[in-house]
Protein backbone atom coordinates (compact mmCIF):
# COMPACT_ATOMS: atom_id res chain seq x y z
CA UNK A 1 0.00 0.00 0.00
CA UNK A 2 1.35 3.42 -0.99
CA UNK A 3 1.91 5.68 2.00
CA UNK A 4 0.60 9.24 1.95
CA UNK A 5 4.11 10.53 2.63
CA UNK A 6 5.37 8.84 -0.53
CA UNK A 7 2.57 10.41 -2.53
CA UNK A 8 3.47 13.82 -1.15
CA UNK A 9 7.11 13.23 -1.99
CA UNK A 10 6.24 12.31 -5.57
CA UNK A 11 3.92 15.33 -5.78
CA UNK A 12 6.68 17.65 -4.54
CA UNK A 13 9.14 16.32 -7.10
CA UNK A 14 6.52 16.72 -9.81
CA UNK A 15 5.99 20.36 -8.89
CA UNK A 16 9.69 21.05 -9.14
CA UNK A 17 10.08 19.20 -12.43
CA UNK A 18 7.00 20.60 -14.14
CA UNK A 19 7.36 24.06 -12.67
CA UNK A 20 4.61 26.29 -11.33
CA UNK A 21 5.87 29.52 -12.84
CA UNK A 22 6.57 30.85 -16.31
CA UNK A 23 9.46 29.78 -18.48
CA UNK A 24 12.35 32.20 -19.03
CA UNK A 25 12.58 33.82 -22.45
CA UNK A 26 14.96 32.25 -24.93
CA UNK A 27 17.73 34.54 -26.20
CA UNK A 28 19.06 34.94 -29.74
CA UNK A 29 22.23 33.24 -30.93
CA UNK A 30 25.39 35.16 -30.09
CA UNK A 31 27.27 34.06 -33.17
CA UNK A 32 27.62 31.17 -35.60
CA UNK A 33 31.32 31.09 -34.83
CA UNK A 34 32.78 30.32 -31.41
CA UNK A 35 35.63 32.74 -30.58
CA UNK A 36 39.03 31.00 -30.50
CA UNK A 37 40.61 30.50 -27.08
CA UNK A 38 43.46 32.94 -26.67
CA UNK A 39 46.88 31.72 -25.63
CA UNK A 40 47.31 31.53 -21.87
CA UNK A 41 43.55 31.51 -21.17
CA UNK A 42 41.15 28.76 -20.02
CA UNK A 43 37.49 28.29 -20.97
CA UNK A 44 34.20 27.23 -19.37
CA UNK A 45 31.08 26.18 -21.26
CA UNK A 46 28.01 26.36 -18.99
CA UNK A 47 24.48 25.15 -19.71
CA UNK A 48 21.27 24.31 -17.83
CA UNK A 49 21.06 20.83 -16.30
CA UNK A 50 18.85 18.15 -14.78
CA UNK A 51 17.10 17.04 -11.62
CA UNK A 52 17.24 13.27 -11.60
CA UNK A 53 16.10 12.27 -15.10
CA UNK A 54 14.25 15.48 -15.99
CA UNK A 55 15.77 18.53 -17.62
CA UNK A 56 15.32 21.85 -15.83
CA UNK A 57 13.37 24.57 -17.57
CA UNK A 58 11.12 26.81 -15.38
CA UNK A 59 12.17 29.82 -13.28
CA UNK A 60 12.17 27.54 -10.21
CA UNK A 61 14.73 25.35 -11.96
CA UNK A 62 17.05 27.67 -13.90
CA UNK A 63 18.63 30.97 -12.99
CA UNK A 64 21.72 33.07 -12.27
CA UNK A 65 25.19 31.53 -12.59
CA UNK A 66 28.04 32.94 -10.51
CA UNK A 67 31.83 32.88 -10.68
CA UNK A 68 33.44 34.04 -7.44
CA UNK A 69 30.00 35.31 -6.36
CA UNK A 70 29.67 37.54 -9.41
CA UNK A 71 26.84 36.79 -11.82
CA UNK A 72 28.00 35.98 -15.33
CA UNK A 73 24.82 34.53 -16.85
CA UNK A 74 21.32 33.18 -16.24
CA UNK A 75 20.76 29.61 -17.43
CA UNK A 76 17.95 28.65 -19.82
CA UNK A 77 17.23 25.21 -21.26
CA UNK A 78 18.93 24.47 -24.60
CA UNK A 79 21.28 27.45 -24.28
CA UNK A 80 24.90 27.77 -23.24
CA UNK A 81 27.48 30.43 -22.51
CA UNK A 82 31.25 30.55 -22.99
CA UNK A 83 33.40 32.23 -20.34
CA UNK A 84 37.14 32.69 -20.82
CA UNK A 85 39.29 33.12 -17.70
CA UNK A 86 42.90 33.36 -16.68
CA UNK A 87 44.27 30.15 -15.14
CA UNK A 88 43.59 29.88 -11.42
CA UNK A 89 41.15 28.72 -8.76
CA UNK A 90 37.51 29.81 -9.11
CA UNK A 91 34.30 29.21 -7.18
CA UNK A 92 31.27 28.28 -9.29
CA UNK A 93 27.64 28.32 -8.19
CA UNK A 94 24.11 28.89 -9.43
CA UNK A 95 20.63 29.29 -7.99
CA UNK A 96 17.10 29.26 -9.48
CA UNK A 97 15.51 32.59 -10.31
CA UNK A 98 12.67 31.76 -7.91
CA UNK A 99 14.19 29.31 -5.42
CA UNK A 100 12.14 27.34 -2.91
CA UNK A 101 14.04 25.57 -0.12
CA UNK A 102 17.13 25.39 -2.31
CA UNK A 103 20.64 25.07 -0.93
CA UNK A 104 23.28 26.65 -3.20
CA UNK A 105 26.41 24.53 -3.30
CA UNK A 106 29.66 26.25 -4.31
CA UNK A 107 32.26 24.31 -6.24
CA UNK A 108 35.94 25.19 -6.43
CA UNK A 109 37.56 24.59 -9.79
CA UNK A 110 41.23 24.87 -10.73
CA UNK A 111 41.73 25.89 -14.34
CA UNK A 112 44.90 25.43 -16.37
CA UNK A 113 45.93 27.38 -19.44
CA UNK A 114 44.41 25.91 -22.61
CA UNK A 115 41.72 23.91 -20.75
CA UNK A 116 38.13 23.82 -22.06
CA UNK A 117 35.66 22.37 -19.53
CA UNK A 118 31.89 21.82 -19.62
CA UNK A 119 29.54 22.34 -16.66
CA UNK A 120 25.78 21.85 -16.25
CA UNK A 121 23.57 23.64 -13.71
CA UNK A 122 22.10 20.57 -11.99
CA UNK A 123 19.83 20.04 -8.99
CA UNK A 124 19.60 17.13 -6.56
CA UNK A 125 17.54 16.18 -3.53
CA UNK A 126 18.90 17.41 -0.21
CA UNK A 127 17.69 15.79 2.99
CA UNK A 128 14.74 13.50 3.51
CA UNK A 129 12.10 16.00 4.60
CA UNK A 130 9.81 15.33 1.65
CA UNK A 131 9.55 11.66 2.63
CA UNK A 132 7.93 12.55 5.95
CA UNK A 133 4.77 14.02 4.56
CA UNK A 134 3.61 17.61 4.37
CA UNK A 135 4.90 18.44 7.84
CA UNK A 136 8.37 17.12 6.98
CA UNK A 137 8.38 19.07 3.73
CA UNK A 138 7.34 22.32 5.38
CA UNK A 139 9.69 21.83 8.34
CA UNK A 140 12.77 21.17 6.18
CA UNK A 141 15.11 24.08 5.61
CA UNK A 142 16.17 22.63 2.26
CA UNK A 143 14.60 20.13 -0.11
CA UNK A 144 17.07 20.44 -3.00
CA UNK A 145 20.51 21.73 -3.76
CA UNK A 146 21.75 23.53 -6.85
CA UNK A 147 25.28 22.85 -8.04
CA UNK A 148 27.46 22.74 -11.16
CA UNK A 149 28.30 19.28 -12.42
CA UNK A 150 31.16 18.76 -14.87
CA UNK A 151 29.67 16.89 -17.82
CA UNK A 152 28.71 17.40 -21.49
CA UNK A 153 25.61 19.33 -22.49
CA UNK A 154 22.33 17.36 -22.47
CA UNK A 155 21.50 18.85 -25.86
CA UNK A 156 24.56 19.03 -28.16
CA UNK A 157 22.58 21.38 -30.40
CA UNK A 158 22.05 23.97 -27.66
CA UNK A 159 22.25 27.61 -28.78
CA UNK A 160 25.39 29.61 -28.08
CA UNK A 161 23.92 32.82 -26.58
CA UNK A 162 26.72 34.68 -24.79
CA UNK A 163 30.49 35.09 -24.65
CA UNK A 164 32.31 36.72 -21.75
CA UNK A 165 35.84 37.24 -20.51
CA UNK A 166 35.89 37.03 -16.72
CA UNK A 167 38.22 39.68 -15.33
CA UNK A 168 38.94 39.90 -11.61
CA UNK A 169 39.65 43.60 -12.00
CA UNK A 170 35.94 44.13 -12.71
CA UNK A 171 35.30 43.64 -9.00
CA UNK A 172 36.51 47.22 -8.52
CA UNK A 173 33.57 49.60 -9.09
CA UNK A 174 33.99 51.85 -12.11
CA UNK A 175 33.44 54.91 -9.95
CA UNK A 176 36.39 53.86 -7.79
CA UNK A 177 38.59 53.32 -10.82
CA UNK A 178 37.65 56.74 -12.17
CA UNK A 179 38.42 58.38 -8.85
CA UNK A 180 41.81 56.66 -8.64
CA UNK A 181 42.66 57.77 -12.19
CA UNK A 182 41.61 61.34 -11.46
CA UNK A 183 43.66 61.42 -8.28
CA UNK A 184 46.67 60.03 -10.12
CA UNK A 185 46.32 62.67 -12.82
CA UNK A 186 45.97 65.43 -10.25
CA UNK A 187 49.04 64.30 -8.34
CA UNK A 188 50.99 64.04 -11.61
CA UNK A 189 50.01 67.56 -12.61
CA UNK A 190 51.00 68.85 -9.21
CA UNK A 191 54.39 67.17 -9.35
CA UNK A 192 55.09 68.36 -12.92
CA UNK A 193 53.96 71.97 -12.39
CA UNK A 194 56.74 74.14 -10.93
CA UNK A 195 55.77 75.96 -7.76
CA UNK A 196 55.36 79.73 -8.19
CA UNK A 197 56.16 82.15 -5.40
CA UNK A 198 53.67 84.97 -5.86
CA UNK A 199 55.73 87.40 -3.79
CA UNK A 200 58.76 86.71 -5.95
CA UNK A 201 56.80 87.51 -9.12
CA UNK A 202 55.62 90.81 -7.70
CA UNK A 203 59.16 91.71 -6.69
CA UNK A 204 60.51 90.88 -10.13
CA UNK A 205 57.80 92.96 -11.80
CA UNK A 206 58.66 95.92 -9.58
CA UNK A 207 62.35 95.50 -10.33
CA UNK A 208 61.64 95.29 -14.05
CA UNK A 209 59.57 98.47 -13.91
CA UNK A 210 62.35 100.37 -12.13
CA UNK A 211 64.86 99.17 -14.72
CA UNK A 212 62.61 100.51 -17.49
CA UNK A 213 62.07 103.83 -15.70
CA UNK A 214 65.82 104.14 -15.22
CA UNK A 215 66.16 103.58 -18.99
CA UNK A 216 68.29 100.47 -18.43
CA UNK A 217 66.07 98.54 -20.87
CA UNK A 218 63.95 99.56 -23.84
CA UNK A 219 60.17 99.64 -23.81
CA UNK A 220 60.06 96.63 -26.14
CA UNK A 221 62.33 94.62 -23.80
CA UNK A 222 60.24 95.69 -20.83
CA UNK A 223 56.96 94.55 -22.43
CA UNK A 224 58.41 91.18 -23.49
CA UNK A 225 59.80 90.43 -20.04
CA UNK A 226 56.67 91.68 -18.28
CA UNK A 227 54.48 89.32 -20.34
CA UNK A 228 56.76 86.40 -19.47
CA UNK A 229 56.45 87.14 -15.76
CA UNK A 230 52.68 87.58 -15.95
CA UNK A 231 52.31 84.29 -17.81
CA UNK A 232 54.36 82.53 -15.14
CA UNK A 233 52.11 84.04 -12.51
Amino acid sequence: MIRISNILAIFTIALILVGCASLPTHRPKYSDNVPPLESGMSRLKITSGKLSWARLRSVEQVGPVFINDRQVWSSVIDEYIIVDLLPGVYELSWTPTEPYKIYTEKRKVTLEAGEIRHFACDMAQKGAGMYFGLIGTLASEYLYKSYLEERPMDNPNSTFVAYKVFNQAQNVPKSSVKTIEQNDQTSTLKSETPSIDNNSVYARLEKLKKMYESQLITKEEYEIKRKELVNDF
